[in-house]
């Protein structure tokens, strides 16, 4: 009887240790194929639009640079955080808007988006960009209409508006919002290009400056109350964290403040429109100028060149200058407020 249970007991025992043997395998087949792969994704990295290492299906994705207002009645704004890099410059009566250039990140909300014109469609031409706007001025829409910014694919609500949400609980016209994934399904179904076409900046890694040494408070006076501009050195994470109207400027979505890891004052020569009763403007993103940037701490005073459609920026040694990874905010500021930039 012994011997019978013996025998039985070896007949379960040997398929159960076989079984385990053969999903200790397969486990250990899997361990080495997501190592391997992890291998293959950390031997792909790449620098990305803003200089962040990232896998190489990132940084070949195509930037998307959108058009977002500044009106206090449209903050706090949605994704400005997300953003890889953001312009800042007047629009019209002394009112500012950015463009917003994403590629790294992929916020769930993004706006309000507001109408284009002919500096931003140029400044996302420089990234090859899907240029996102809700209308804009004639002069832009012509331009887009006639092709001339060869490099972007236009992605006007007027003509795209099932890829836009209009929020009811803001106040028009600051209530248009969309997102990656639904610009996203819009270069899709038109059938535009996915992959980026850029010259990229140059990139470093962070060296911050001593604390004795640190330029901690930057502020920028663009137009009218309302619209003053502060960074605040955060030497903590080597960032600048920005101030709107003398108060942190939040972000809607992660209610967090909105940070930089360089800062660039590009100031331009800006000119009215004649006659516009809008009060718009035209801004010279050709003829070059003085430059102001501030990264780990420091200032850099430098210069800022349009060469061969591409806007870069130079020590006073005529060297092109080496942004910090991750988030560039260019404030472009008119030559007559220069003097209103402080920094100490």
């Amino acid at each position: 009887m012994k011997r019978k249970i013996y025998i039985f007991a070896v007949v379960l025992l040997v398929p159960a240790v076989l079984v385990g043997v053969f999903w200790r395998k397969q486990i250990n087949k899997k361990s080495q194929i997501l190592s391997e792969e992890k291998q293959k994704q950390e031997e792909s990295l790449a620098e990305s639009i803003n200089g962040v290492l990232v896998y190489t299906q990132i940084s070949t994705g195509r930037p998307m640079a959108i058009i977002i207002e500044n009106h206090p009645d449209a903050r706090p704004q949605s994704g400005l955080s997300s953003a890889d890099i953001v312009y800042e410059a007047l629009a019209e009566g002394g009112i500012t808007r950015f463009l917003a250039v994403f590629q790294t990140a992929k916020p769930a909300e993004i706006g309000p988006i507001r109408s284009a014109r002919e500096y931003f469609a140029s400044l996302a031409n420089e990234w090859g960009a899907l240029f996102v706007h809700v209308g804009g001025s004639n002069e832009v829409i012509n331009q887009l209409k006639n092709n001339v910014y060869k490099n972007l694919s236009d992605a006007n609500e007027y003509y795209f508006g099932d890829y836009f949400i209009r929020r009811k609980d803001k106040p028009q016209p600051h209530h248009i919002f969309s997102s990656t994934d639904k610009l996203e399904e819009l270069a899709t179904f038109q059938k535009i290009s996915s992959t980026a076409q850029y010259q990229s900046w140059k990139f470093k890694d962070d060296q911050p400056a001593s604390t004795t040494e640190a330029t901690s408070n930057i502020s920028i006076d663009f137009s009218r109350a309302g619209y003053e501009v502060g960074w605040q050195y955060n030497s903590s994470d080597n960032s600048y964290n920005r101030m709107q109207y003398f108060l942190p400027h939040l972000d809607a979505i992660t209610n967090k403040q909105i940070s930089a890891k360089t800062v660039v004052v590009q100031v331009v020569k800006v000119t009215p429109v004649p006659k516009d009763p809008l009060l718009s403007v035209d801004i010279d993103l050709t003829s070059g100028g003085k430059a102001y940037i501030f990264l780990d701490g420091r200032l850099i005073e430098g210069e800022w060149k349009n060469a061969q459609g591409k806007t870069r920026f130079y020590d006073n040694n005529n060297q092109e200058i080496s942004f910090n990874r991750g988030s560039v905010w260019i404030e472009m500021v008119p030559e007559d407020k220069e003097n209103g930039l402080i920094w100490k």
